[in-house]
Order: C-alpha cells, then structure tokens, then sequence
C-alpha cells in the first residue's frame, strides 16, 4: 500500500487563488399576482398558507414556513429535491443539464382535502431551461411562472414535475 504524504496533500488542497463554487439556489417566490398561492379541492376551493422548501447548491436551503414533519406545519408544503424519491435532498453540487423535482410534500391542517391547484413562480440563481408536468398535474404556465392543476385532490408527497436546469449558473 502507498501512502500519501499528509502535509503536501493539504497545501494543495488550500492552495491561495482556489476559491470554493458560490452557492446557486432555487426557491418559490410570487407569481405575477404577487403571492405563493395553493388551492385546496371543492366543494369551495379556498387559498391557504403555502410553506415551501428550496434547493441549494453549498449550504441550508432557501425556506418559509418548513418543517421536516408536515404535522407541525400548517397548510400546503412544496419542495425543491434533487431526488425523484425523497423530497429533502434540498442542498448539493449541480453539474452538467441535471433535473431537480418539484414535490408537493403536504397538505395539512387546516385544509380538509388536498390540492386542486397552485400559483407560483421558480426564482433564484439557478438557470431553469424547462419544466415537465409529472403525476397528473398539468402545467398552464411557463418553466418559472409556474400555473398548476391536478386532479383527484392529492395529498402528497407526489412529484409534481420535473425541473431541468443548467448547472453551468449553479
């Protein structure tokens, strides 16, 4: 087994002029009409607090609103995961064309059903070259202004689309 000199190891590792990657982020931000609105399904479809999650590319996550347990939160919860599995991989590296997905995490008292529709926009450093409409919902919008309906009133966790961006900004 070779080993490796400790000390010319690190000094090439804190080498002056090498600066870390800036961190890059995707978060929910208000749509034209001013707010993050998420409906709930008839028979009266009503607005509720939207809590939401963003994605980061070095530390914690843009956020407003979330907790990890959608019982200590009240209202509608979305996230922005780099996993099509897990709707909390919300900070790591970027590279290439990858996609991050859209979760609709929750929805949670007060709301007695799940969700019908959602207004939003996708803001931040983090260039956003397309949004795909997943799992019933349909997208009116475009790939930042994003305008969504779905069907059946799910509660979650569900992808709601996917998100292909340039990690070249990231």
């Amino acid at each position: 087994m070779r080993r490796v000199p400790l000390v010319p190891l690190l000094v090439s590792m804190i080498t002056p002029g090498i600066t870390p990657a800036p961190a890059a982020d995707l978060c929910l931000g208000p749509s034209s009409s001013g707010q993050i609105l998420t409906f709930d399904c008839p028979p009266i479809p009503e607005a509720y607090p939207t809590n939401w999650l963003g994605y980061d590319t070095v530390a914690d996550p843009c956020r407003s609103g979330v907790t990890s347990d959608c019982l200590h939160t009240e209202g509608f919860i979305w996230t922005i995961s780099s996993s099509d599995e897990d709707p909390f991989v919300n900070t790591g590296p970027l590279s290439g064309f990858p996609s991050l997905y859209l979760w609709f995490y929750c929805a949670d008292f007060p709301i007695p059903g799940g969700i019908a529709a959602a207004e939003f926009d996708l803001v931040g450093s983090i260039d956003v070259l397309a949004f795909t409409h997943l799992n019933g919902f349909l997208n009116a919008g475009g790939p930042r202004t994003l305008l969504l309906a779905v069907g059946g009133c799910p509660r979650g966790p569900v992808v709601a689309g996917s998100i292909l961006v340039n990690a070249a900004t990231a």
